[in-house]
């Protein structure tokens, strides 16, 4: 086995993210049930998507859990990996210009590539950059992958059902491949205004983008969204089918793939919300008198830094969560390949 030094803040934020992201209380898909929505409305057409989730039976369900586990897992693999990346490219950027005054070549490494351009991304933690002690590969696989991974050390009691659930599959080797995106550069680039004609409730958001922030959400949309999601639809196509897991869900049909591909949307988009949330929770170290919680263990600030400057108190001067993630100008409208989880809702229901 792989041994690698942990330590207090490490161990801090593998109990955040298991406890808060990796939790995953939408896995449950039986907890979708509810009263039948009128399929007239806009918000019945909506949660018919849900219904369908919640009447899987048994053998459906363990794989539709399998799957979105994997790609939960690997959300926070990539938002790290895209950290250590940033940190790469700051160093080759440093080392070419003390040799030359010609910029280095780009970084390109498939395992973490993502679309987020030239620019610095820092994670602090209890004020010390993450970079300083987070292990390398595969060091941080064992973290995310192995049998002392941040889930089975720090996942609370009610995942028990859900771990019966994964107990058929082999988690070890859960990494999800680099698929190369669709989109060229121009797609990414940080500031830019959306595409299409703005509604004019949302006139005001215009101001909301912010070249630097943008930065930070290329990321989140590519780790916690875009990535994953390409990697379902290499599945569906038949390829990527490297183990009995990927066999499983190549091998459903097209009404349940588009199920999986709404619930991973989905999921998507309500993790970089609860991510954001983790931040502006934890920029303000919470504390109790001696700096330790509930069980003994000391407790930390988090921040995240784009080019310097603090992406929580930035995001609060530009009105909030709202405007950047969601509508016609969030990092969602502007920086994903693939529509919003309502409209895959909308678009499910009217096809029935």
């Amino acid at each position: 086995m792989l041994e690698f030094t942990s330590n207090d803040r490490l161990d801090f934020l593998g109990r955040v993210l298991a406890t808060q992201l990796l939790e995953g209380p939408a896995l449950n898909l039986r907890a979708l049930a509810g009263p039948a929505p009128d399929i007239e409305s806009h918000a019945g057409r909506i949660g018919c998507l849900d219904r369908h989730l919640a009447a899987l039976d048994e053998e459906l369900r363990r794989l539709f859990t399998a799957g979105l586990e994997k790609i939960r897992i690997n959300r926070v693999y990539g938002l790290l990996s895209a950290f250590r990346k940033s940190a790469q490219e700051r160093k080759e950027r440093m080392a070419a210009a003390e040799s030359s005054s010609r910029p280095p070549h780009p970084v390109h490494d498939e395992a973490t590539a993502t679309h987020s351009p030239s620019g610095v991304l820092e994670w602090f933690i209890g004020g010390q950059n993450l970079m300083e002690f987070l292990p390398d590969e595969p060091g941080l696989a064992e973290l995310l992958f192995g049998p002392r991974s941040w889930v089975r050390r720090f996942s609370p009691p009610q995942r028990a059902e859900l771990q019966a659930l994964l107990a058929p599959f082999d988690t070890s080797e859960w990494r999800i491949p680099f698929i190369p995106p669709a989109r060229g550069p121009e797609f990414y680039v940080p500031g830019k205004e959306p595409e299409h004609e703005i509604d004019e409730e949302y006139k005001n958001a215009i101001s909301f983008v912010h070249p630097t922030m943008d930065k930070f959400g290329l990321v989140m949309i590519e780790a916690f969204k875009d990535k994953p999601l390409r990697w379902l639809e290499s599945i569906f196509a038949g390829r990527n089918l490297d183990s009995p897991l990927e066999v499983k869900l190549a091998g459903l049909d097209e009404g349940f793939q588009r199920m999986l591909l709404f619930k991973a949307t989905r999921d998507g988009e309500t993790d970089i919300h609860t991510f954001l949330n983790i931040l502006e929770w934890h920029h303000v170290c919470i504390e109790d008198d001696d700096g330790v919680d509930e069980e003994g263990c000391p407790l930390y600030t988090l921040s995240i830094r784009a080019d310097g400057q603090d992406v929580v108190p930035l995001g609060d001067e530009m009105d909030g969560l709202h405007y950047l993630i969601f509508g016609p100008t969030g990092w969602v409208a502007r920086y994903s390949e693939y529509p919003d989880s309502e409209d895959v809702a909308l678009e499910y229901a009217n096809s029935l």
